[in-house]
C-alpha cells in the first residue's frame, strides 16, 4: 500500500469517513437483516460465491452469529 505507507497516512485518508459511509458499503453490526440485504444485492447481480469476514475483535462471536442468525437466512437468499 504505497499510497498509505504508515498510520499517519491512514489517519489522514480516513479523517472524513463517517460511520454512515461504512454502512453504505458494508453490512455491519449484530442485526441479521443488513447482512441478508447486502448478500441479496450481490446474488441479484449474478454473484454465486459470497465471502463473509469478521473485521471486529470477536471472531468467535461472529461465527456464533453466523451459525445462529445468518446461515439459514442466507441460504434462503440464493
Amino acid at each position: 500500500m504505497s499510497e498509505l505507507p504508515n498510520p499517519v497516512n491512514v489517519d489522514a485518508a480516513s479523517a472524513h469517513v463517517e460511520e454512515k459511509h461504512i454502512r453504505q458499503l458494508f453490512a455491519v453490526g449484530p442485526e441479521p437483516e443488513p447482512h441478508v440485504a447486502k448478500v441479496r444485492s450481490y446474488v441479484d447481480a449474478g454473484f454465486d460465491h459470497i465471502v463473509l469476514q469478521n473485521a471486529g475483535p470477536d471472531p468467535d462471536g461472529f461465527l456464533d452469529f453466523f451459525a445462529t442468525d445468518l446461515s439459514g437466512r442466507l441460504r434462503a437468499v440464493g
